[in-house]
């Protein structure tokens, strides 16, 4: 038998003999390696993205599973996304009816902080799918792990098995057995399934969305018959796959049986009688244990549950190799984790908070980075070996510094790719594989152009595939990486482009979002809250309520007028009802059921929506017939400009960009609006429509409402364009006027190319030798004066408009063909971007997020939107934290000073920010990555949704604290009510109701009406549906259907039972969606989604769907009403019709019909039921909807 020091030495005998070539080691050399020792093996300076290629490469060919640590959460995560890039799309499990066919998982440490994260049940959700996948994976595999995350001892491995339910298609199984089974396992009932643990029930389906499925199940029984499964979207709620099994593991590590709750309540107890935890604490949390609905909430105490945790290892292959990714960093990280474990425990001043000894739940560092532990490990960057006999191979690997280095020292303003290009050819002559990995696929096709330019031939590949014999080529593909690395010994260089970007900070591309249900604002509709009523005006809304009014029995609205007075709103005819949105801050009137005051209002509001939409049809008139400057293709110099824009730009963006260009290089004057939200990327159009205007020698303006606004843009600006011989200046009172009288004189000679400024450009003394551009920010924010300067501007030069207010598509497309108009409404962030979390008010939570920013040199938004106490709070946060330099910002202060404070924060010399909502929206301050909401309950959706987007700007990771009062623990319900706001990933709602919001006040705000009293008195939605209908009616688009509105009256119930759709808010949206619904095929649709989600439809469902055609058929043959009783139905026309013709058609198919006035048609129907008779009405209507022409065709 060979002994360790001889296969060590016959080990390093290999390594010298590789390494003597001069290249260093590859692959190869490691594999055998591992062959040939049983002890671990080094690597010297292997840069992480190599390492993760070499993890990639070892799975492929070593065939055994992979545990990599790494030394964060943060490291952890990017490795997973790297070695999932090199393994393939297949790594990443691409079919979502079988998970465990993935090879890379991850497993982060759970958070133990008095915040709960929101987002926490999707890391427990990963956690334990990775868990089962280190048992049950189809395969070898790779678990990504951090350093805390290996030192937590997990829930005992058996119990995890015995805590699944495995379930197949047709089996019987009790359903309520089952849901109790899942509540004590960690699901938690709702009305929707949304996110990762959440169980829905309604009558025979059950939604469940379980761990290791990327979307949740629907189960469909029939009585205790399982008779399908089906994965379905959590936006849509839609079907989108079926599955013949599946596997429910538990949501929790924490499982609530009467063991484990007994365990817990002794624990708990115990602690309260030793005087660590506070009574009324205790109180709580037993309360919590009792009602056994939020198993998470326990997982910082996981130990008081269980006899006894388990390593990680205990579900771990013997044959697992373990790969460390950088030593000396996981000890550092490894022993500041337990040692703020021992602190936090030793840390008796807070008795709310259960905490157990770290040595129950946590291994001790020594324990984990012990060389003689059960695992073969690869340790990476080692500063010092514990046995120094042990293999070490140095891979001969370098970063690309020499390269970075080379592009920050290129001084030429042209050419930009030169250093690339250079390292290129001379890669190529060493024979090496080039590969140049790009964000997206669209600027990896921009590269392959742009180095044919330099004379470099290289090739588009759609992913980085390992090996082959490339020597010499150059290929370009779309990629994830962050860094490049060169590799000799395996020919293979690897160049990212963040790498020849100085600067460059990569945005992920968002997936795109799927159209749900969310998309108008009754989601958001809670009783209490003020609508309106077309016909009747501002009510307040009192609920949904089920009524029988003589022969119909139906789900009405109930809407409160003044003293009292009820209205009751069917549900078909719910078109006539929306949420109010008025001026922010003012509180409608509520009007008087039957006065007329409301209808006064809407005349006036109609009048004012008229006048807005005849300017705008006489301005784009008037443009239509005026000749402006036509500039140049974009040529070579700016595609390399494009090059240089830090972000990887969105779709819309691109759009927005392409029209700009499209009108720049048109014979007209330019005058575009392109709206889009802050962070969504209108400067960079801007960026780009002002190089081309300065390439082609003209002078560029930009006009801005604030001097904050106007400092930052000149900062922006500047450093965009100082590779390229351009002169840029800012003109605002943060000049002297010596200063400002040069810049002045500067532009009228020609020597300034872009000049950003206040109003004061507007000046008279301001004056341009040849000015081509006029960029204007925000111009609602300007005053009438200005406004009417800036018309004058118009006359002569390209004028593009951004702005920060979105509107609603529809208002989008009636005023297209009257108004150029971009809108970017692709959110650049992808779902994780703010690490968002939900607290009670905190001093040790506050601190802690301080600190970590202030740690990484970060600045802090600190929101108290409360004037009278700013003061106090800012003594409590220089208590808490005396260091930090704290200022203050509210309304109240003078303008000046206000001025003074925001530029001191964007300038860096304030690390705090305390502030009322009055932050600037405009504002771009990529330092500040934490911001903190105090008494987030108190303010509106789209507040904090606009808050939010204030941090998150730069490639930092973000985070955003909502302080509420409240318990310790914050309930799942208030979790999930918060996360509906906040929340705007493919996943959730809270992006589309809080830009539903945003859009229609943004749709009064652009077209000047902000001011309007009309719309306080008519709400915000109403005047845009007035002047929408306005601006088509004169551009002659409006049909005589679009005017009717058709009135029902026949004995049907036509609801949705509680018993099928039980949630009353589901039941609202649901009405609402179909009262929109405009063509058949949306009503067919909406009826599959229905039976999807809730089962097969009751009559009274199929009722309320047919109404619904009938009422769409109804204005396209003029029909303006319907009513009848049991036999006998009356339909009514708008205008007089061929009786005759109608009586012939209807006598075909088989109905009894008399014409007793020209414009009535009265029809006997036999047989019996409503819902046949409402079926034989919508086949007459369609019969008649044929011979259309002939019936209103009168002799």
């Amino acid at each position: 038998m060979v002994n360790r020091s001889e296969s060590t030495q016959r080990v390093n005998r290999s390594i010298e003999a590789a390494s003597g070539k001069g290249f260093g080691c590859g692959v190869p050399e490691v594999l055998k390696a591992l062959r040939d020792t049983d002890t671990f093996l080094a690597l010297k300076n292997i840069p992480s993205t190599a390492l993760n290629f070499l993890a990639a490469r070892l799975l492929q060919e070593h065939r055994r599973p992979l545990l990599v640590i790494a030394p964060t959460d943060r490291q952890a995560e990017l490795s997973a996304e790297e070695i999932s890039y090199f393994l393939g799309p297949e790594s990443s499990g691409a079919r979502r009816d079988q998970p465990l066919e993935r090879r890379v998982w991850r497993l982060l440490s759970r958070s133990g902080h008095k915040a709960q994260k929101l987002g926490k049940a999707r890391l427990i959700a990963d956690r334990l799918a990775a868990l089962h996948a280190l048992r049950h994976a189809m395969g070898p595999l790779v678990l990504v792990a951090s350093a805390a995350a290996v030192m937590e001892r997990l829930m005992p491995v058996e119990l995890l098995a015995s805590g699944s339910e495995y379930l197949v298609v047709g089996e019987e199984i009790d359903p309520d057995g089952l849901c109790r089974r899942l509540t004590e396992r960690g699901y938690y009932p709702v009305a929707l399934a949304e996110e990762y643990g959440d169980l829905s029930r309604r009558g025979d389906l059950l939604d469940v969305y379980s761990p290791l499925y990327p979307w949740p199940l629907r189960l469909e029984f029939f009585g205790n018959e399982l008779q399908s499964i089906r994965m379905f979207h959590p936006v849509s709620q839609r079907s989108v796959a079926a599955l013949e099994d599946a596997l429910l593991l538990p949501a929790s590590e924490v499982l609530l049986g009467a063991e484990t709750k007994q365990r817990a309540r002794n624990a708990l107890l115990e602690d309260v009688r030793a005087e660590r935890l506070s009574p009324s604490a205790g109180n709580a949390w037993l309360e919590k244990l009792n009602e056994g609905l939020q198993p998470a909430a326990f997982e910082p105490v996981l130990s008081a549950f269980y006899q006894e945790l388990v390593p990680l290892t205990a579900y771990l292959e013997a044959s697992t190799l373990a790969i460390w990714t950088d030593l000396p960093l996981i000890q550092t990280a490894a022993h500041e984790f337990y040692d703020d474990a021992l602190k936090h425990y030793a840390d008796q001043s807070d008795r709310q908070q259960w905490r157990r000894p770290p040595d129950e739940w946590l291994l001790d560092p020594e324990q984990i980075l012990d060389p003689a532990g059960p695992l073969r490990s690869i340790w990476c960057n080692p500063l010092s070996l514990p046995d120094q006999s042990a293999p070490v191979i140095d891979l001969g690997i370098s970063e690309q510094h020499e390269l970075q280095a080379a592009v920050k020292a290129h001084a030429s303003t042209e050419r930009l790719l030169d250093p690339l290009v250079e390292r290129l050819h001379a890669w190529q002559r060493e024979g090496l594989c080039c590969r140049l990995l790009c964000a997206r696929k669209e600027r990896a096709e921009r590269y392959v152009t742009l180095l044919e330019s330099y004379g470099l031939g290289a090739s588009l590949e759609d992913r980085f595939i390992p090996g082959g014999s490339d020597y010499g080529a150059v290929l370009v593909a779309a990629g994830p990486l962050k860094q490049g690395f060169l590799w000799p010994a395996e020919n293979l260089a690897v160049v990212c482009e963040e790498e020849i970007q100085v600067g460059r900070r990569v945005r992920r591309r968002p997936n795109k979002p799927v159209q749900g249900l969310f998309l108008n604002s009754f989601q958001d509709l809670r009783k209490g809250d003020s609508v309106v009523h077309v016909d009747h005006g501002i009510a307040v809304y009192r609920g949904l309520v089920h009524l029988t009014v003589g022969r119909l029995e139906s789900d009405f609205l109930h809407l409160e007028y003044q003293d009292g007075d009820k209205l009751y709103v069917p549900v078909d005819r719910l078109q006539k009802v929306q949420k109010y949105l008025g001026i922010e801050g003012q509180d409608p009137a509520i009007d008087r059921l039957g006065g007329r005051s409301w209808e006064a209002a809407k005349n006036k509001a109609k009048e004012s929506a008229e006048r807005i939409a005849q300017e705008l049809i006489k301005t784009y008139a008037l443009r239509q017939v005026r000749e402006g400057h036509r500039f140049s293709p974009p040529d070579s110099l700016f595609r390399e400009f494009e090059t240089t824009f830090p972000f990887d730009e969105t779709p819309d963006q691109l759009n927005a960009i392409d029209d700009v260009l499209a009108d720049m290089t048109s014979e007209r004057p330019m005058d575009r609006l392109i709206c889009g939200d802050v962070g969504y990327g209108k400067t960079e159009v801007a960026l780009r429509a002002a190089f081309k205007a300065i390439m082609d020698g003209k002078q560029v303006a930009m006009l801005v409402p604030t001097t904050v606004l106007a400092e930052q843009h000149f900062q922006t600006f500047k450093e965009r364009f100082q590779p390229f011989p351009i002169v840029v200046e800012a003109l605002s009172r943060f000049k002297t006027a010596k200063q400002q009288r040069d810049i002045v004189a500067a532009l009228e000679r020609g020597t300034i190319d872009l000049v950003i400024g206040t109003h004061r450009l507007l000046q008279s003394d301001v004056k341009f030798r040849d000015l081509g551009l006029m960029i204007v920010d925000e111009e609602h924010r300007f005053g009438v004066k200005h406004k009417e300067r800036l018309k004058d501007f118009r006359v002569a030069v390209d004028v593009l408009t951004l702005t920060a207010t979105p509107i609603p598509r529809t208002l989008h497309m009636a005023l297209s063909g009257i108004r150029d108009l971009s809108t970017i409404e692709t959110p650049p962030e992808d779902r994780r971007a703010i690490e968002t979390y939900v607290s009670p008010y905190d001093e040790i939570t506050i601190k802690a997020a301080i600190h970590r920013e202030l740690e990484r040199h970060g600045q802090i938004f600190f929101v108290h939107n409360h004037v009278q106490s700013i003061a106090r709070m800012a003594i409590q946060l220089r208590r808490l934290v005396p260091e930090a330099r704290i200022g203050t910002a509210h309304g109240q202060m003078k303008e000046r000073e206000l001025e003074q404070v925001m530029l001191d924060f964007i300038q860096r010399r304030i690390d705090i920010l305390l502030c009322t909502t009055i932050i600037e929206s405009g504002l771009d301050i990529p330092a500040a990555n934490t911001i903190i909401i105090n008494r987030a309950d108190r303010l509106g959706l789209s507040q904090i949704y606009q808050l939010r987007g204030r941090v998150g700007r730069s490639n930092e990771q973000a985070f955003a604290y909502l302080l509420i009062p409240g318990e310790h623990l914050v309930s799942r319900d208030a979790q999930k009510r918060l996360r509906a706001l906040m929340d705007f990933s493919e996943l959730g709602a809270g992006f589309k109701i809080a830009l539903n919001d945003l859009q229609i006040r943004g749709g009064g705000t652009i077209l000047g009406a902000q001011q309007s009293g009309h719309i306080a008195a008519v709400g915000y939605e109403l005047y845009l549906e007035l002047l929408e209908k306005t601006v088509r009616e004169l551009k002659g688009e409006r049909t005589e259907a679009e005017q009717i509105d058709p009135e029902i009256n026949i004995p049907v119930a036509a609801f949705l039972p509680d018993s099928f759709m039980p949630d009353p808010d589901q039941r609202l949206l649901a009405y609402k969606r179909l009262a929109a619904a405009a063509d058949e095929t949306v009503v067919d649709d909406l009826a599959r989604e229905w039976r999807d989600r809730c089962g097969p439809l009751p009559d009274q469902a199929k009722a309320l769907l047919l109404l619904a055609k009938v009422r769409i058929l109804m204005p396209r043959l003029g029909v303006i009403r319907l009513e009848g009783d049991e036999a006998r139905y009356l339909l009514v026309w708008a205008k007089p019709v061929n009786g005759r013709c109608v009586i012939d058609l209807l006598e075909r198919e088989k109905c009894l019909v008399r014409a007793p006035k020209p414009d009535k048609i009265v029809i006997e129907i036999g047989g019996s039921g409503a819902l046949n008779h409402l079926a034989r009405i919508k086949r007459i209507l369609h019969k008649l909807l044929e011979h259309d022409s002939d019936i209103k065709s009168i002799q």
